[in-house]
Parts: C-alpha cells; sequence; structure tokens
C-alpha cells in the first residue's frame, strides 16, 4: 500500500513539474492596428519591445497596418513609431497562452526634434542605419556639403566617378540607390545627372552635386544592408534625408563661396510661432563660365537651386527645386577627337 502511495505521488509530482516547465516555455501573443489619426493605416510602422532600457524583440506592421508578435511571459514596454508621426509608449503584461489585443494605434503627425531613425528588424535583430548629421558632413573633406558624396566614405561603398555623386554600394549600379526626403521617395534630386556618365546620357540616381545643401538637412540616414520591405525597389542602398526643424528664435545667416557654389543660407523665425529655414546657391563654374568667361575645356555647366521650408506648431511646408544645364560643341576635325564625348554636342538642360 505504501508503494502504491509513493507511486501516485511521485506521478503528481512528475506532472506538475512538466505542466509547470510547459508554461515557463508557452508564450502569449501581442496584436495590435497602427494607424494615422484618419485611421489609415501605417504599413511598415516600427513596434520596438523593450524590457526597461533595452530592446529584446521588434516588428513591423504589414499592408493593413496590423502587427503580431510572440513574446515570453513578462511585463514590457512597446514602442511604437513611425516617420513623421509621434512615438507612443505602451506598458503591457503578457501571459502565457494568452493573446493580448491592443486595438487601434492612433499615432499623430508631429515634429521630430532630433534625427530620424528608420529602424528595420530582421528576425529578432535590430538593424539601424548610419546616420551623418550636418556637422559630421562638414568635417569631411572634399564632398562640398553633398550627403551622397559623404556616404562614399562608408565601408562597402565606393564613389564610382569623380564627375559626380554616384555611389555603388557592394557592387551594385548607382541607379539602384533610392533617395527620400522626410519619408517620401524623391525623383533622382541632383544637378546635371548626365555628368560622369558615357556620352554624358542621363541616370536616375545621380549627378554633379545634390541640389539639397546639408544646411537644409538636419541629418541624412543612409542604408547599405538590409531594408524594410517599402524599400523593396532599391537594391543598391537608401539615402533617407531630413529636414532640420529646429526653431531658431534669432536669425541666424551666413554666406559662403565654394568650388561647387556661392550660396547664402538664412533662419529664423516669424512672429511668435513660424519658423523658417532658407538656402539658395548658384553654380561657381557657372559664374566663371557665363560671367567671367573662363574656359573649361569647351564645356558650361551651370546650375542654381533653392530651398525653403516654414514649420508652425505641427505643420511643415517646404519646397525644393532647381535647374542646371550643361552645354559643350563637338570638335568638328575628327583628328581632334580624344574622348568619345568629343563626337557629340550637348545641350542638356534640367
Amino acid at each position: 500500500m505504501k508503494n502504491y502511495t509513493r507511486i501516485i505521488i511521485s506521478l503528481v509530482l512528475l506532472l506538475s513539474f512538466s505542466h509547470s516547465l510547459m508554461a515557463q516555455e508557452e508564450k502569449g501573443i501581442v496584436t495590435g492596428v497602427v494607424t494615422a489619426e484618419d485611421l489609415e493605416p501605417l504599413i511598415d510602422a516600427i513596434i520596438s519591445i523593450r524590457n526597461g532600457q533595452k530592446v529584446e524583440f521588434g516588428t513591423s506592421t504589414d499592408v493593413t497596418g496590423r502587427f503580431s508578435i510572440s513574446l515570453p511571459p513578462k511585463e514590457y514596454l512597446l514602442d511604437v513609431s513611425y516617420t513623421g508621426f509621434e512615438s507612443k509608449v505602451i506598458e503591457v503584461k503578457v501571459k502565457a497562452g494568452k493573446t493580448v489585443d491592443l486595438g487601434k494605434i492612433i499615432l499623430k503627425s508631429g515634429i521630430h526634434t532630433e534625427p530620424i531613425i528608420i529602424q528595420v528588424f530582421v528576425g529578432d535583430k535590430l538593424h539601424k542605419p548610419t546616420i551623418l548629421k550636418k556637422e559630421d558632413i562638414d568635417r569631411l573633406p572634399a564632398v562640398y556639403d553633398d550627403p551622397a558624396r559623404s556616404v562614399a566614405m562608408q565601408m562597402g561603398v565606393l564613389n564610382n566617378n569623380d564627375q559626380a555623386n554616384g555611389i555603388s554600394v557592394r557592387g551594385n549600379n548607382p541607379n539602384g540607390v533610392k533617395w527620400y526626403l522626410e519619408g517620401v521617395e524623391l525623383p533622382n534630386p541632383n544637378h546635371t545627372p548626365n555628368a560622369g556618365t558615357a556620352s554624358d546620357r542621363i541616370t536616375s540616381g545621380s549627378g554633379g552635386v545634390n541640389m539639397i545643401k546639408s544646411d537644409f538637412l538636419e541629418s541624412t540616414d543612409f542604408y547599405h544592408g538590409s531594408g524594410s520591405p517599402r524599400f523593396g525597389n532599391a537594391i543598391g542602398g537608401i539615402l533617407g534625408m531630413n529636414l532640420d526643424r529646429k526653431r531658431h528664435y534669432k536669425t541666424k545667416a551666413n554666406f559662403q563661396i565654394g568650388l561647387i557654389g556661392l550660396d547664402g543660407m538664412i533662419k529664423g523665425r516669424i512672429g511668435k510661432d513660424i519658423y523658417y529655414n532658407a538656402n539658395v546657391r548658384y553654380s561657381t563654374v557657372g559664374l566663371l563660365t557665363n560671367v567671367v568667361g573662363l574656359d573649361f575645356g569647351g564645356e558650361k555647366i551651370n546650375f542654381l537651386d533653392n530651398n525653403i521650408s516654414i514649420s508652425k506648431g505641427n505643420i511643415t511646408v517646404f519646397n525644393i527645386n532647381g535647374v542646371s544645364n550643361n552645354v559643350f560643341e563637338a570638335q568638328r576635325d575628327s583628328s581632334n577627337w580624344s574622348v568619345e564625348k568629343d563626337r557629340f554636342d550637348i545641350d542638356f538642360h534640367s
């Protein structure tokens, strides 16, 4: 009888221990839908799962704005973020075998005072871009206030031609690099996009110089590794430029003359709560060829750009525009042809 009692007690203890192990291994699920204020789903919003200050897990939303992630039982902080929107932090307690549905998580559009960091999760690993602030670009030699020329100094990245800012990321064609401003994909934002190419044919991802100066930007995010699905058409790299939204209570202005251009910048405030940032630049080479009359190998290169942003509260309006041209007359005597371009008349405007 005593033996039967011992066997029954042992079985009960064994079953209890097995149930305890299963409970420890069983995870809970956290789900939710991330939307804007108009309830439009936010695709690829980043969900960072923190335990204190340490990011332990992460995921992103799908095309419907929904996310679902399995987590070990514990209390967590969820950081929900999306470019151009205010982040939201949510406390959540995960229980084994239970699902916590957070419902709709509504993010408000807002101003970022710090550089925007686009975070990409692959499995449980967090990938961050290289972030170049304006001060970093100012310290780099021979980059001409150009974000693309600046990132060419990163590992695995090469400037494929000194005449232009095209960059090859791990051997990929520079046309595979995509440009973004405030999260919006841009067409080629460079002057003279035919610069440095065979027969001066235009490209889609580079040019002589970027029409957006570093003075106009707070930071540049550069991916040369894995990226989010929404960057699926970028096979070379991703350049994400972020506007300078610092509030300058006093007017700040400067003027400079450089190899690339003559430019002026002014930042300040109108009234109590309207802030502006403006920049204008004219080509130094254009000045020397068109005004002074100097000869640069028979080629005339000229550009003009101006950028302006105006902010009030959570609303920022910005305008980027530029014009450029490249004029070259072919060598009529074929005995003077030294490069392929000598055979063609070029009259390029953009």
